[in-house]
């Protein structure tokens, strides 16, 4: 459990990037709802991750920088990876931070192609990271399954068993916040 202390802020793309991160964050790793701040692309205004990549340069590293005292506070980024793949869109933030290193209190979580690909996994579902699975969890579905996704969230014991490389490196990512 987290300490009763601890704050995360969370940028994401939009409803279902907020509603995972709070169930997840308040249920696997009892924070309390206050102590979470959410900033979310505003829809239709363009791609929502260029929003994230753009707010990760504004408001994300400055204010990692400025409250790197406050052991306590910590920085989720939350966005999908597409067609690029999580791998190639942790490096884009990597490489919007310039040559400075990333504080270890920034968590950038992308799952490919969706948060979608994540939950679904979760409920026992088979899922490719090749291919784009919204359509299979639209948002009026997504809510109900989230539950169960939340609940499965723990990593699986058998090394075979995660077969989605972005939600494995997810859970690392997540490690870097103060949630013990």
């Amino acid at each position: 459990m987290a300490s009763s202390q601890a704050r995360i802020w969370v940028w994401c793309e939009d409803r279902e990037h907020e509603a995972f991160a709070r169930r997840l964050l308040k249920e696997r790793f009892g924070l309390d709802a206050r102590h979470l701040t959410f900033k979310i692309a505003p829809k239709g205004q363009g791609a929502a991750s260029a929003w994230v990549l753009r707010k990760y340069q504004e408001e994300v590293l400055p204010t990692a920088r400025r409250a790197r005292h406050q052991q306590l506070l910590g920085f989720l980024v939350l966005v999908d990876g597409d067609n690029v793949g999580w791998k190639r869109r942790i490096e884009q933030f990597e490489q919007a931070g310039g040559n400075e290193p990333r504080s270890e209190r920034i968590a950038i979580c992308a799952p490919t192609w969706s948060i979608e690909t994540w939950v679904l996994w979760l409920c026992g579902e088979e899922v490719t990271e090749s291919v784009s699975l919204k359509d299979r969890l639209p948002p009026d579905k997504f809510r109900g399954k989230l539950d169960d996704a939340i609940a499965k969230w723990d990593p699986p014991r058998d090394k075979e068993a995660d077969q989605v490389p972005s939600l494995s490196a997810g859970r690392v990512e997540l490690q870097r916040l103060p949630l013990n």
